[in-house]
Parts: C-alpha cells; sequence; structure tokens
C-alpha cells in the first residue's frame, strides 16, 4: 500500500519554452462540480477551500511545522477570474485547524509542475522539491530546506546536455538509492528535447546526477519500490523510448542490485500516465499499478493495468480498472478495511481536456468499485489524500480550474464521512543489528495492526548519532511516531533495512509499523549500536527484601559487571567514589541482560553503575 506517485502534466514536443506556449493557451470553460457515487452513498463529502483555482501543477501533503496537522504545498497555473491574465503560483499554506493560511511563496512560480516534502539534510525537517516551468517559461529544477523557521534553496537539479547544464524538469519521486542514510531524487522528464537519465543523488551538500545506462524515457510516471525485497530500493518508469526508427511506449521496471541497475520491460507497454506501488494480493510482494495510454505515442489511448509480482515474474492480473490518460494514482487503505483501495485521476477519452478523479473501493473479491466520482478541471490537476483534521479518516484534496456557477473555488477537500476511525499499530520488537559486507542489517519482529493484516505493515526506520537523533537516518516522524507525511515507510514492507556502516562509532536506532491508512504506531524502544554503545535500562527497582534488580539492553554478546557503593562523589568533589564490584549480569536473550543482588541493606543509599568486562 503505497501513496507516493506523480502526476503526469501536459506534453511537450520541441523545447520548454514552446511547451509551455502551449499551454499558456488553455481553454476558458467552466463546469459544474459534481461527484457522482455509483452504488450507494458516498463515502466523501465536499469541504470549499479558500485555497486557489489551479491547473497544470501538483499539490503536496505534509506537516512542515510540525503541530500535528497536515499542511499543504501547491504549485500551478492560476486564473481566478474570466478573461484575467493566466500567471503560475507555487506556496505553502499552513492548516490552523479551522482553514488554511498562505505562509511562504517566495519559491520560484511554476505552473505544469511536479512537488514533493522530503528530509534530504535529516535535520528532522521536511524540505521541498520543485520542478516545473514559470509563467517566463524558464526551467525550474530546484530543492528548498526549511529550518523550522524559514525556506531556503539548498540545491538545483542540473544534468549535462551537449556540453552544457541544463536544468531538470520531470515528475518526482524519493528514496535512498545507494543505503547510505540520505534521501536520494528520482526525476522523469516531462519534455522530449531535454532528456536526462533518472536519478540525482544526495550527497550531503547538493544534488549530483547520475547517468544509469538504461533506457531513458520521457512523458511518463514513476514510483518506487523494493520489488525484489532484497533491502535496496527499485523503481519503475512508463514513457516514450526515442528510438532512431520510431518513438514506442516503454513500461519498464528496474531492478537496483549490488551489481548494478538491471531493467525489464512489460508488455503491454504504456505512456502518457502514472503509477504507483500496491501489494493487491497481500503476499508481502509490492506489485505496479499503471494508468496511461496502450498504443503508439500518436496515438491517445487511455486505459490502467494491474502488474502482479509474482516469483516467475510480472504478470498482468484480471481485474477492471477504469482507464486515465495525463493523470495520477494514489494507493492507500482509505476505509480501514485492510485492503488497499485506490484514488486515481487524469483523462478518461482521448482527445479530452476534462479530467476526472475516482475513488475506487477494494472489494472482498478483488476487484475495484467506484464509490465517488467527480469532473475536477480541465488539463492536469493535482490529486492527493490528506487527514485534514486529524480524525483518523484520510480526506484527499484535488486542484482544478473550473467554477461552479455560484463562482465557488473547486479547489476542494473531500472529507472521509463514512469509514471508522483509524487506531495505530503497534511496536515491533526483537529488534538486531548484525554487519554484513560493510552495511549494518537493522532487523525486527512483525508488529500487529487491529484494521490491517500483519503482511500489510510497512516499516520506518529511524537512526541517530545520539539518543533520539535522527541524523543519519530520517523517519520523518516525530519522538511519538507521528508521521510528517503520508508514506509508507523507508523499510517499506521488509522487517529489515540495510544502511552503510555509517561514520559515526555508535548509533541509536528504533523502528515503527504504519498501516494501510499510513498511520504511524509508536516507536520501538530505541536501541544502541557500536562500540561505545551505552546500555539502555529497562528497569531498575529495589524488591521488598532488599534485593537490587535491574534490566537493560544493548549489543548482544558484549561482557559487563555491576559494581555498587554506598556513598557516592562527583567527579570534581576531589574524592574518589569507592566503586566495588557485585556481580555480573545474565544475558537472558540477545542484547537484553538482568542482574539481582543484595547490597548492603542496612545502608541508606546505595549506587550501582554498569561497566564494560573483561
Amino acid at each position: 500500500m503505497q501513496t507516493e506517485s506523480v502526476s503526469q502534466p501536459g506534453r511537450a514536443n520541441a523545447s520548454g519554452a514552446a511547451a509551455f506556449a502551449k499551454r499558456a493557451s488553455f481553454h476558458l470553460c467552466f463546469w459544474i462540480l459534481t461527484a457522482l457515487a455509483t452504488q450507494g452513498a458516498s463515502p466523501f463529502a465536499p469541504s470549499l477551500t479558500t485555497l486557489p483555482p489551479l491547473q497544470g501543477g501538483s499539490v503536496a501533503v505534509g506537516d512542515f511545522d510540525h503541530d500535528g496537522l497536515m499542511d499543504i504545498a501547491l504549485c500551478g497555473l492560476n486564473q481566478p477570474i474570466p478573461n484575467q491574465t493566466q500567471s503560475a503560483q507555487c506556496a505553502v499554506w499552513r492548516n490552523t485547524g479551522a482553514g488554511f493560511v498562505k505562509v511562504f511563496e517566495a519559491f520560484p512560480q511554476v505552473g505544469d509542475a511536479s512537488l514533493a516534502w522530503v528530509d534530504v539534510n535529516n535535520d528532522g525537517w521536511l524540505d521541498l522539491v520543485i520542478s516545473g516551468l514559470t509563467g517566463e517559461a524558464a526551467l525550474v529544477g530546484e530543492v528548498w530546506t526549511y529550518d523550522g523557521a524559514s525556506f531556503s534553496k539548498y540545491s538545483t537539479l542540473e544534468f549535462n546536455l551537449r556540453g552544457g547544464p541544463f536544468t531538470a524538469v520531470g515528475n518526482v519521486c524519493s528514496g535512498d538509492f545507494n543505503n547510505d542514510g540520505l534521501i536520494d531524487l528520482l526525476l522523469v522528464a516531462n519534455y522530449d528535447a531535454f532528456q536526462f537519465s533518472y536519478l540525482f543523488q544526495n550527497t550531503g551538500t547538493g544534488f549530483t546526477h547520475l547517468e544509469s545506462g538504461i533506457e531513458v524515457l520521457y512523458y511518463g510516471g514513476a514510483t518506487v519500490a523494493d520489488f525484489d525485497n532484497d533491502g535496496r530500493l527499485d523503481f519503475a518508469v512508463n514513457g516514450v523510448a526515442k528510438l532512431d526508427t520510431a518513438d514506442v511506449p516503454r513500461t519498464t521496471v528496474v531492478f537496483n542490485r549490488e551489481s548494478g541497475l538491471s531493467p525489464i520491460n512489460l508488455a503491454p507497454s504504456s505512456w502518457d500516465g502514472a503509477m504507483a506501488s500496491i501489494d493487491y494480493n497481500g503476499d508481502g510482494r509490492e506489485d505496479l499499478l499503471l494508468a496511461g495510454s496502450f498504443s503508439n505515442p500518436y496515438l491517445l489511448a487511455p486505459g490502467a493495468a494491474l502488474w502482479l509480482n509474482t516469483p516467475d515474474g510480472f504478470q498482468q492480473a484480471p481485474i477492471n480498472l477504469p482507464s486515465f490518460s495525463s493523470g495520477m494514482l494514489a494507493v492507500v487503505d482509505f476505509d480501514n478495511d485492510g485492503r488497499s483501495d485506490i484514488l486515481v485521476c487524469g483523462h478518461p477519452s482521448a482527445g479530452s481536456d476534462g479530467v476526472r478523479a475516482e475513488a475506487l473501493r477494494a472489494g472482498a473479491d478483488g476487484q475495484y468499485e467506484t464509490v465517488w466520482s467527480s469532473s475536477v478541471g480541465n488539463g492536469s490537476v493535482g490529486i492527493a489524500w490528506i487527514d485534514v483534521d486529524g480524525d483518523g479518516r484520510l480526506d484527499f484534496i484535488h486542484t482544478g480550474n473550473n467554477f461552479n456557477k455560484n463562482g465557488a473555488r473547486p479547489t476542494t477537500i473531500w472529507k472521509n464521512v463514512e469509514s471508522p476511525v483509524n487506531t495505530r499499530p503497534t511496536a515491533p520488537a526483537g529488534l538486531d543489528v548484525v554487519e554484513e559486507n560493510g552495511y549494518l542489517r537493522l532487523s525486527w519482529d512483525s508488529a500487529s495492526d487491529a484494521e490491517t493484516p500483519s503482511a500489510g505493515l510497512s516499516y520506518n526506520v529511524r537512526i541517530g548519532s545520539e539518543p533520539g537523533k535522527g541524523d543519519i537516518v530520517s523517519p520523518m516522524a516525530g519522538l511519538d511516531g507521528v508521521r510528517r507525511v503520508l508514506d509508507v515507510g523507508n523499510a517499506r514492507f521488509r522487517h529489515f533495512f540495510l544502511i552503510q556502516k555509517p561514520a559515526s562509532p555508535t548509533l541509536y536506532w528504533s523502528v515503527q509499523a504504519i498501516d494501510g491508512g499510513l498511520l504511524g504506531g509508536p516507536f520501538a524502544p530505541e536501541k544502541a549500536y557500536g562500540k561505545n554503545a551505552a546500555p539502555r535500562f529497562v528497569s531498575f527497582e529495589i524488591q521488598e527484601n532488599g534485593t537490587f534488580a535491574m534490566r537493560f539492553e544493548s549489543r548482544p554478546g558484549e561482557k559487563y559487571q555491576i559494581e555498587a557503593t554506598t556513598h557516592f562523589e562527583f567527579d570534581d568533589s576531589g574524592t574518589p567514589t569507592p566503586w566495588e564490584i557485585v556481580g555480573i549480569p545474565t544475558e537472558t536473550s540477545p542484547g537484553v541482560y538482568a542482574f539481582a543482588e543484595k547490597f548492603q541493606t542496612d545502608a541508606p543509599s546505595r549506587f550501582f553503575r554498569v561497566v564494560k568486562g573483561q
């Protein structure tokens, strides 16, 4: 179950400038906003907002200010009233609990764009990736960091073309593709004149473009997943391959293996569409959902397909899905019944400027039914899941550029009014670390959840150089487990996490489970690992018979001794504390130690410490 996907803006055939000029002549037509449930009452009710009506843009949801409410980054082309000059807009809007307030708009103002919340510097604050075109047709590919007070430009996304640097513009996905703890970026180009390979590596001070050596596609979508469950993040792209003889559509799954990138092509292939990963059959293997045009690049024929990830390869599933092109997909369990539902939008027919969106509910028979459907604008639009009021029910927001007859703005939040409240999964147990071939392999046992089967839980890892920190691997969540973004965890659906062995001599780590409704559970009790890892006390008490008992956690197999005193002096007192060895703790299970001992029960005070043994 996965929410990260990217919308597909309109196509350009010659250059960025020409593309934008073509898009700048959008039709000035106005539709009545309607919502139709095909079976029974709709589970979603509209709530109009003061957010601007935007076209050709993106909406990204994240709690950037850490107040527990999901905020919005919004960009696109803005035409608030008929016959007014069209302009681009990009801003962050804070969720106040009573509505949204614009709080920052000093970004490049872009339309025909893609946005993504990430934490590129592992400081715990969400940063913003912006990719698109300004109103003057300038190419923009930038990363802006947030420090808790303001945003500032951090890096430009560039690639080399014909001996010079060009700004990369495309649909954005993110993930740690080289297991170094830093979030990298994956972009699929929007323009055939500005093609580039997909990966942009996070160096810790900026982003550098990587020539992957695999076939380059443009004008398509992308998604990330670990399709082979090897601990390394894979990805899938679709789009157009520009060959010498003809342009052809491609759907490509790229396995990221220790030996390098290994692509395979699926057929039939699609282009002009979106992609998302989904564990459709609950077997622990991420499948591939896509929408787009299943025809040659000169004909628009909207369609959709679900590819099952089997031990024998990808196989197309026999299910019925609505057909859309130039749209987006988002997968989540919005009704908290343990099955993956789908939100999809795009053009439902060839040559149509009208965009429709549909919410599809998964049934027990494996088929999907449309429970909500609406016209949401013309041109491309942005759409995303959001729990706007923190009530444990997933709502969604979409942009658009049409008005109803009363002039109401169609950028709308659709409130989930039917689903039961989602509850948090439990914390994983059994945390362990082993070293292998220059990597650390962090592992844990399954968590549980009232709504999501254990196989449907994803996991999210936090690693820091000090207790409670996430400066080595950011979880994009608070210490209480509350998520800053609505996405599956960085460990995907595995029970382990691979990372290049950090330079820090000691690391402190934990993991949380995330259910199908993208609700994060509490983090497990933090573990320390490394040569200077201090024990973490679990219990510490004096029992009724005067026996002192303790339990603590540390690296498995370590040797310790327990020392005690009745007279403690601070180090700067000039008087050494007379510590006495009183026993050796027992390792009751890997990394868990216990000790019980009577020590001068008649003394008014007793002090104990754990010391590395010989």
